[in-house]
């Protein structure tokens, strides 16, 4: 491998790291929702020129403990994003991600190549 190439896959490396890392705190914010319209390019996440968060609220029972829509832990969040990073890092061109979150976890997403009808899930 060339400096160059190093160079470009270590910079590649951070623009996917920072890409996950900004999700995180995306769906930490949204709870419950989706996510629409974040675009990978290349392998890496970036926030796209119509990206926009829906919230949805859940309706709680009567009995229900105050802590039963807390986040689940940090540790489940950071599997969900390695499988993500995992799922975009290959992903060569432009793609549109749209993720439904659930307790600030990505539970699913979908993949569409932009100008293209295929669709990959999760």
């Amino acid at each position: 491998m060339t400096m160059n190439q190093q160079a470009d896959s270590n910079g590649r490396e951070g623009r996917i790291r920072s890409g996950l890392k900004w999700i995180g705190s995306q769906v930490r914010d949204v709870r419950f929702g989706r996510i629409l319209g974040v675009l990978i390019r290349d392998g890496a996440l970036i926030k796209g020129p119509r990206f926009r968060v829906t919230r949805t609220g859940k309706p709680r029972g009567r009995g229900s403990s105050g802590n039963h829509d807390a986040l689940d832990g940090d540790d489940v969040l950071l599997d969900a994003l390695r499988d993500l990073r995992r799922d975009t890092a290959s992903c060569g061109g432009e793609w549109e991600i749209e993720f439904k979150v659930h307790k600030g976890i990505p539970v699913s997403w979908e993949m569409e190549e932009s100008g293209r009808s295929a669709v990959s899930d999760r």
